[in-house]
């Protein structure tokens, strides 16, 4: 089972939180290349921050709500700094900030999501590896044992745990005798705290040509075959650029 269909299944329950942090390199953008040229590129936005708000909507059926964009200017022609905040409409808070800035040796992308039940670090614009924290019972335990490249780290019964979040005498909690875990105001059942480690084992060229022919391959389909379902639809990527038309507009409207 992929990550992205564990995360749409609600395995993990609600996801809440998603910051995308897109630290680029720019020594192959010189203030006269097309990419800095909004009429021709878009802005950072819509030529490559609408990849992760699309990568987020893989991993949820959440809609968005409201889009907040701004912006940093290096000069008049050079905005390479931009962050937008999106809210969806049960509960998630997702947060992109993308920088085309920085030097090659600096060149990062990290991807933390943060849900009712788990935690998450993925690394790279291209996610190859990433670290996995989770409250669990049995069936969502199996369910994480199929996902491609996990290795178990490790595994702690809820009952062997100290919860230390609150000094002494701030309270007791219950879940440590009955395993109840309360998120979002709502009460869970977990056995187990697991942490993990995911990886892919082809190279970022590899995971990315073959992205590009399952995308061609699915689209294909659609065009052979109207009632096959598509991985992504055109709707779902026409909602992501939208948003990151909006989150440009409200950046276009601040700087006037």
């Amino acid at each position: 089972m992929t990550f992205s269909r564990i995360s749409k299944q609600d395995v993990f329950v609600k996801l809440r939180r998603v910051a995308v942090e897109n630290y680029a390199q720019d020594s192959s953008l010189p203030p006269d290349h097309w990419f800095w040229d909004k009429k021709i590129s878009g802005g950072i936005f819509i030529e490559h921050g609408v990849h992760f708000i699309d990568l987020v909507h893989t991993l949820t059926t959440q809609k968005c709500k409201k889009v907040y964009g701004c912006w940093q200017n290096r000069n008049e022609k050079q905005q390479d700094q931009v962050s937008a905040m999106i809210v969806y409409n049960e509960g998630l808070i997702a947060s992109h900030y993308h920088s085309f800035s920085r030097p090659g040796f600096f060149e990062q992308t990290t991807i933390r999501l943060v849900y009712d039940l788990a935690q998450v670090e993925i690394e790279g614009w291209i996610p190859l590896k990433g670290n996995l924290q989770a409250l669990v019972n049995q069936s969502s335990k199996d369910q994480i044992n199929f996902m491609p490249g996990w290795h178990v780290q490790d595994v702690k019964s809820i009952e062997c745990l100290e919860d230390k979040s609150r000094p002494e005498g701030w309270g007791t909690d219950t879940h440590l005798i009955h395993n109840k875990i309360h998120s979002g105001g709502v009460e869970y059942e977990a056995d187990e705290l697991i942490s993990g480690r995911f990886e892919i084992p082809q190279s970022k060229s590899q995971v990315y040509g073959s992205c590009l022919q399952d995308i061609l391959l699915d689209l294909i389909a659609k065009i052979e075959n109207d009632s096959h379902q598509m991985e992504v639809t055109i709707s779902e990527a026409i909602e992501s650029l939208k948003i990151a038309i909006l989150a440009s507009a409200d950046i276009k409207k601040m700087s006037e």
